[in-house]
């Protein structure tokens, strides 16, 4: 591992310091509906991005309604899987017993 020779001296590891420093980012306007976003991404409100809608925009309703469609859904296969368990447990003891 490299070792210094000297010491830095106060004002040259401040000054050296100084440079590093974070940078505000930079704000661009969307063509379409004129909302502010950064540069290089899809607008958050209409979903344009270089002239195209990339996202198709959905309300929260329908997302909420596509979560509990699926969260039935699961619920159903559940079940089911429940059921055919018990079904072979009953035919496993049947022919233990008889």
């Amino acid at each position: 591992m490299g070792v210094p020779k000297k010491k830095r001296s106060k004002s040259r590891q401040r000054s050296r310091q100084g440079q590093q420093k974070l940078s505000l980012p930079s704000i661009a306007y969307c063509p379409q509906c004129k909302a502010s976003l950064l540069s290089h991404f899809a607008c958050p409100e209409c979903s344009y991005y270089k002239g195209k809608q990339e996202v198709i925009i959905q309300d929260k309703k329908e997302k909420e309604d596509k979560k509990e469609d699926k969260r039935e859904d699961k619920k159903e296969k559940r079940k089911e899987r429940k059921k055919e368990k018990k079904k072979e447990d009953k035919k496993e003891k049947k022919k233990e017993k008889g």
